[in-house]
């Protein structure tokens, strides 16, 4: 090829102003991607009355202090229940709190996660035995889940962490240091 024939082609049959173009044009579609996404996605961690919410927080650990003060504690286990009990799948809470008062017939206990908010959970649990409250859930998902748990009046409440593992029991406790995930 001649260099005269070099010359003579058009511009877009040359290789250099697609190598040009290309650059940019990466960045506008890669830019456009990225607006669509923050558009259609929800921002789940970030709240609208975030400075209300801060100002909350000395309420909220007057709760603490109750649970404290009149020196509640409770240890739990959440188990694989029998496939028929009430649905495959379900996983069995069994929650023993020795000073609770007996007028007491039900507990919140909530589950929940720092960067999942679509995925928390409520478990109501209903006394049994003197002393023992049970309830159930649906399989949690793997990872760190915070546990918190609380009468219906929400007059004190207690919190704890788990690591959720699956094929695995998990024994967790309010009021003294948590217990990890244990094999079957």
């Amino acid at each position: 090829m001649s260099l005269q024939e070099k010359i003579s082609k058009p511009w877009f049959r040359q290789l250099w102003p697609w190598l040009l173009i290309s650059g940019p044009a990466v960045v506008v579609v890669a830019g456009t991607v990225t607006a669509v996404l923050a558009v259609r996605t929800q921002d789940g961690l970030v709240a609208d009355d975030y400075y209300k919410q801060g100002l909350s927080v000395n309420k909220d650990l007057s709760r603490d202090l109750a649970a404290k003060t009149a020196g509640y504690q409770a240890e739990g286990v959440i188990e694989s229940m029998a496939v028929g009990a009430t649905g495959p799948g379900m996983l069995r809470i069994v929650l023993t709190m020795p000073k609770l008062p007996s007028h007491v017939d039900s507990l919140n206990l909530n589950f929940s996660r720092a960067t999942v908010s679509g995925s928390d959970r409520q478990v109501l649990l209903q006394r049994s035995q003197p002393n023992t409250f049970i309830g159930s859930l649906t399989p949690l998902q793997t990872g760190k889940w915070y546990l918190t748990l609380d009468d219906m009046p929400h007059s004190w409440r207690l919190k704890t962490q788990i690591v959720a593992q699956h094929g695995s029991s998990i024994k967790f406790s309010f009021g003294s240091p948590a217990l990890s995930a244990t094999d079957k």
